[in-house]
C-alpha cells in the first residue's frame, strides 16, 4: 500500500455523537491520515480559520449560532478556500442540489454517512478543487498571454483612476 497522504480536515459538528462517528470512520481511511480540528459553533469555526490552513472542510450546517440557510455563505465569506462537504441531516435532492449550487463541493446526507463513502467523497472534492485550480491557472496564463502579446491597447485603472496594470500595446501608443 502506497503511503497515505497527511489531510488537514476542519470537522464542524456540534453533536457529540455525530462528531465521534465522523472521526472514527476518518480513522478508517485507505488514502490519508488526518489531522483534524474539531469545532461545535460557527463562532469557534471562525477563530479556527484565522489559526491554520486546511485541505477540507466537513460541516454540519446546523449549528448553536449559524442556521442550515446561513452556515455555507458564512463559511465562505470567511475565505476558506479548500473544499467544502456538508454533512447533513436532510436526505432532498434539491436541498442537495441548492448546496452545491452555492459553493459546497459534496453533501452527504448523514443517513447515507460510512467510511467508504466519506472517503470517497473526500478524494473526488480534493480532486474535484485540483482540477478547478488548475483550470483557473489555464485560464489565467492564457488571458495573461493575450494581454500582453496583443497591439491593442489594455490599461486597467482602480476606482481613483490609479494604473494598475497595462499592457505592451498601451506603451507602445501611449510611449509611457
Amino acid at each position: 500500500m502506497a503511503k497515505k497522504k497527511l489531510l488537514r480536515v476542519l470537522l464542524i459538528e456540534d453533536e457529540l455523537a455525530h462528531q465521534e462517528l465522523i472521526l472514527h470512520y476518518l480513522s478508517h481511511s485507505y488514502f490519508f491520515n488526518h489531522q483534524i480540528t474539531c469545532c461545535a459553533s460557527f463562532q469557534e469555526t471562525s477563530m479556527k480559520i484565522r489559526d491554520g490552513a486546511y485541505d477540507i472542510v466537513l460541516t454540519d450546517l446546523s449549528l448553536p449560532d449559524s442556521s442550515a440557510n446561513e452556515t455555507l455563505g458564512k463559511l465562505k465569506s470567511l475565505g476558506i478556500k479548500c473544499p467544502i462537504v456538508s454533512l447533513t441531516s436532510l436526505d432532498d435532492d434539491l436541498v442537495i442540489s441548492k448546496l452545491i449550487q452555492q459553493g459546497a463541493s459534496d453533501c452527504i446526507p448523514k443517513m447515507h454517512l460510512n467510511p467508504s463513502l466519506l472517503d470517497r467523497t473526500i478524494r473526488y472534492s480534493l480532486d474535484r478543487h485540483e482540477l478547478e485550480k488548475e483550470k483557473l491557472d489555464r485560464s489565467r496564463e492564457m488571458k495573461e498571454a493575450m494581454f500582453q502579446s496583443t497591439r491593442v491597447s489594455y490599461l486597467v485603472t482602480d476606482l481613483s483612476w490609479q494604473f494598475i496594470e497595462w499592457n505592451p500595446g498601451f506603451e507602445m501608443f501611449t510611449g509611457y
